[in-house]
C-alpha cells in the first residue's frame, strides 16, 4: 500500500511551504508601503530579487548559481499576475503563483 508514502510527500510538501510562504510575504511587505496587500507591477523585479537573496539560507544554490531572475521572466510574471492591467498586484497573486513554483 502506497498510501503511506503519499501521505508523506504531502506533509513533506507542506513543511516546504510554510517555510516559503513567511519569505515571500516579507519580501512582498518590503513594496507595500501603505499594507493593503497590493504592490506596483514595477515592485515585482525587485520583490523577485530578494526572494532570491532571501532563499540563500534555505538553497544556497540559487544565490551561488546567480540565478535572479531575467527582465523578460519579470515582464512574463508581470502579465500573468496582472492580468486585468491595473498596474497592482496582490499579496495572494503572487504567493500562489511562487508556491505553484516552489511546489513543482
Amino acid at each position: 500500500d502506497d498510501k503511506p508514502e503519499i501521505k508523506k510527500t504531502i506533509i513533506e510538501a507542506d513543511d516546504h511551504a510554510k517555510g516559503i510562504l513567511p519569505r515571500i510575504k516579507e519580501s512582498f511587505d518590503l513594496y507595500d508601503s501603505n499594507g493593503n496587500g497590493f504592490v506596483p507591477t514595477s515592485c515585482i523585479g525587485h520583490i523577485m530579487d530578494h526572494l532570491v537573496i532571501s532563499f540563500n539560507s534555505i538553497y544556497p544554490f540559487i544565490y551561488n548559481a546567480g540565478l535572479f531572475p531575467t527582465d523578460t521572466e519579470i515582464c512574463e510574471l508581470i502579465n500573468f499576475l496582472d492580468g486585468n492591467d491595473q498596474g497592482e498586484v496582490q499579496f495572494g497573486e503572487l504567493s500562489m503563483a511562487m508556491m505553484q513554483q516552489v511546489i513543482n
